[in-house]
């Protein structure tokens, strides 16, 4: 039986030379499968945009089931055998990199994914979410629909540079699906729609 998620590394990159694009992805996809090596996460996933136009190009996502997701990670980079010794490493060009808790979740991320839509968002006045994770909850469990395969909320925890406090990954298969509005009180910070170009899972 699978344990169930806690939080995930969150990460979102770009290649600083778009002529050795190619390599960049060589060296990334070995990198994220080697993430989970050490045994402190269960899935490792990487997405592309589908707009060239807007916002970081790629996307990776790592869930961990450990108690501590931002420890997982600490754990993780300690035990990773000198990925930034590979020369490919110079290329990664890092927009964010940040641990999330996750708040909800509803739905199941089968094999039929092809793709996930993000939408990072922070408080529009009080800086206190407790009042807003209840209805966040609600937002999720009735979201899925024919395309929406898993609905997710996160928290932040950490991140650098600061991640915005509220973060929905939502799983898809085929054409993307409209979301729901933001849940009231929330502003957008960041959103996207990527595909996804690789999928690892332990065992």
């Amino acid at each position: 039986m699978t344990a169930p998620i806690t939080g995930i590394r969150f990460v979102l990159s770009g290649c600083a030379d778009p002529y050795r694009i190619d390599e960049f992805n060589a060296w990334y996809d070995g990198y994220a499968g080697a993430c989970l090596d050490p045994g402190h996460y269960l899935t490792a996933a990487r997405f592309e945009t589908a707009d060239a136009t807007a916002g970081p190009p790629y996307l990776a996502i790592y869930e961990t089931a450990d108690a501590d997701p931002v420890m997982a990670w600490a754990l993780t980079a300690e035990r990773l055998a000198d990925p930034h010794g590979d020369p490919r490493a110079a290329l990664l060009v890092t927009f964010l990199r940040s641990s999330y808790a996750l708040v909800a979740s509803t739905g199941d991320p089968v094999p039929a994914r092809t793709g996930a839509i993000i939408r990072m968002s922070e408080p529009i006045a009080a800086p206190d979410l407790a009042g807003l994770w209840p209805r966040l909850r609600a937002d999720a469990s009735g979201s899925l629909g024919e395309n929406l395969l898993r609905h997710s909320i996160y928290r932040a925890l950490e991140g650098r540079p600061e991640p915005a406090p509220v973060l929905e990954v939502v799983e898809f298969s085929g054409s993307p699906p409209v979301l729901p509005p933001l849940a009231e009180g929330l502003r957008l910070v960041l959103s996207g729609t990527f595909d996804e170009r690789l999928r690892r899972v332990v065992g």
